[in-house]
């Protein structure tokens, strides 16, 4: 419009004889092209401001699904290891009272790690590692030294909490362990992997397994890390490697 108003005061032209020229014509088609780029461009950018905002919402509601999800995984862990705790504890109450004694002391040393890291995401290899050695010495009260831990770990990287003692408890509870049958455990680690592995000398009598433990491992893993827990067995051995986190405790 102020093209047109320009062009009349300049041109000394009549309005009547002006909007009826192609000229005229011209510069409204012209302006409602512009105004209707300026008005999608406008649109276009509101659109996208509105799509990054739900991206945004979408992205945290996730997140607090899967903090939300990784929590339950977690404190499955506690009760799982208080259960069996205290399943070892009931056996030797009525086979050995003094060693039922010395169990309950150093149950309740172990269990303040477990509360201490029940609402962690990942911890400490090494935190990690002198709790399965309390952990392991706990259980030579019932089997004395014929649970031999070999550990030789050179990392500063975390794993996620109670990860170790499931293993090692697993490794316990389906493995016959004698003077003659000794349960032999290693832990090392590479530049991946924490990888724990055991002798097998399977009981006459299998316990049943349903395979919690190993199940939470390798849920908690899946919101904490694109890189598998791997778990291969074979008639002597078995062998679990978790991937090693760099996140922050």
């Amino acid at each position: 419009m102020v093209n047109i108003i320009w062009f009349k005061l300049t041109q000394d032209i009549a309005f009547q004889d002006l909007i009826k020229s192609n000229f005229f014509l011209w510069i409204v088609l012209t302006e409602l092209v512009i105004g209707i780029i300026i008005y999608l461009i406008i649109l276009s950018a509101n659109f996208s401001k509105r799509l990054n905002e739900f991206h945004i919402q979408a992205t945290k509601a996730q997140e607090d699904i899967n903090k939300y999800k990784l929590l339950t995984l977690r404190n499955q862990v506690n009760p799982h290891f208080l259960f069996n705790s205290l399943n070892v504890l009931s056996s030797l109450i009525y086979s050995d009272t003094e060693k039922a004694d010395d169990f309950i002391a150093k149950l309740a040393n172990i269990y303040r790690y477990v509360l201490d890291v029940q609402d962690t995401e990942a911890i400490e290899i090494e935190r990690e590692v002198n709790f399965i050695n309390d952990y392991i010495d706990l259980q030579s009260i019932r089997f004395g030294d014929n649970i031999i831990a070999d550990i030789n770990i050179n990392s500063n990287k975390m794993i996620i909490p109670m990860a170790l003692q499931i293993l090692v408890e697993n490794a316990i509870k389906h493995n016959a362990i004698s003077d003659d049958n000794k349960l032999v455990i290693c832990i090392i680690n590479n530049d991946k992997y924490l990888i724990i592995s055991n002798n097998l000398n399977p009981k006459n009598v299998e316990e049943i397994s349903h395979e919690i433990g190993l199940s939470n491992i390798k849920a908690r893993y899946k919101y904490l890390s694109d890189v598998n827990v791997e778990i291969t067995k074979s008639a002597s051995s078995f062998e679990v490697k978790l991937p090693l986190l760099n996140l922050k405790a």
